[in-house]
């Protein structure tokens, strides 16, 4: 499938591109003119808040308070140039391709992927900091072939036979190398989820039939990044069959960045009478090289052995993006010597949890090194 940038995707986006006075518990969405794969928004969205956040990082871990900090959590981070991730909820909504307002309840069996539009709500998780600003990410497919953000990859789940009043679903994110297929699942034993048990198959490959697996509530991985799930309420017959199109996906490239400004505090939500000037339709934000805050690349490689031990080498980390080396500590990195054998005889020492460490942080433009 043709690539396709991201920017060209998005319909209308809230707050608009440096808008002030946003109310400190308000969602962020994004509209895009067509289906879109949730799971690729999950993982390449992200809000980027001032450096009094204390959560930060893509797994949003909440940074400890060191014991010589007593005053409020302004101090924590020491660093004027480092923001952090804001943590929320992503949550997704089909609206209609005429109207931002109005719903969409149909199905999509077919693999279309322009029945209706997906609408993306970031829900933060505690109040902004008033009258700062926020630096919203969407991250595409970048230069090296990364994914990122892409079309609606796997489609809805359609059940063709069978008699059984339970349901499952088919989902994730399709990569595999046939341009269509379509994935089969039918009930080899009835009863509720549990006991009822399962067979797939390929249309492209109807001779290789995988099972019979015992039906579950989570997540039941089948190949090329298609999973399904069952319903805990009902119960299935004996030859209860469902569907599912997958199609390989246009990537969407590039990065879209915008940021808005929160409000002083006295307006903690939008008010539901909202005037439409509170809807933002994104005219002027910008486009990246599409390469995201990341490591780029290490020296030695990850996982590397035998380093001669007669050299005296640096580790050297480089990053996509510049570094503010302020924000590099003593405390930020850590070296930590393990056992390389499965040996209780062998053991290492508490301080080689920590090992002694001189930190050099240079910047080659747009590069940042630490070694």
């Amino acid at each position: 499938m043709a690539d396709i940038t991201l920017s060209s995707l998005l319909d209308a986006v809230y707050p608009s591109d440096e808008a002030t006075g946003i109310p400190l518990l308000a969602p962020i969405w994004v509209v895009f003119s067509v289906e879109m794969d949730e799971d690729s928004i999950r993982d390449n969205l992200f809000v980027e808040g001032p450096n009094t956040d204390t959560w930060s990082g893509p797994d949003m871990v909440m940074w400890n308070r060191p014991p010589e900090f007593t005053a409020d959590k302004d101090e924590l981070f020491a660093s004027s140039g480092k923001g952090g991730f804001v943590d929320g909820e992503i949550t997704f909504e089909r609206v209609s391709n005429s109207d931002i307002s109005s719903g969409y309840s149909g199905f999509d069996y077919s693999g279309a992927g322009n029945l209706y539009r997906t609408k993306v709500i970031f829900t933060p998780t505690r109040p902004y900091v008033a009258t700062h600003q926020y630096h919203i990410h969407l991250i595409g497919k970048d230069s090296a072939g990364n994914k990122g953000i892409r079309k609606r990859s796997v489609f809805d789940t359609q059940k063709i036979t069978g008699t059984g009043t339970a349901t499952c679903t088919v989902g994730g994110s399709y990569i595999g190398n046939a341009n269509s297929d379509k994935f089969y699942i039918e009930i080899t034993t009835g009863g509720e989820v549990g006991d009822a048990y399962f067979k797939w198959w390929r249309e492209t490959n109807p001779i290789i039939v995988h099972g019979p697996y015992k039906t579950k509530t989570s997540r039941f991985n089948l190949e090329d990044g298609v999973y399904v799930t069952f319903s805990a309420t009902g119960s299935f017959d004996v030859g209860d069959r469902f569907s599912c199109v997958v199609s390989t996906p246009d990537e969407a490239t590039g990065e879209v960045l915008w940021s808005f400004t929160s409000g002083s505090g006295s307006i903690q939500t939008v008010p539901s009478s909202a005037s439409t000037s509170v809807i933002g339709i994104q005219t002027s934000s910008t486009t990246s090289s599409g390469v995201a805050f990341e490591v780029d690349e290490t020296d030695p490689a990850n996982r590397e052995y035998n380093i001669p031990l007669a050299e005296i080498n640096p580790i050297t980390i480089a990053f996509t993006k510049d570094l503010d080396a302020s924000s590099i500590t003593q405390d930020k990195i850590k070296i930590r010597a393990d056992a390389v054998v499965d040996d209780p005889y062998v053991t290492v020492p508490e301080r080689a949890n920590n090992l002694p460490k001189r930190i050099v942080v240079s910047t080659i433009s747009p590069i940042g090194y630490i070694s």
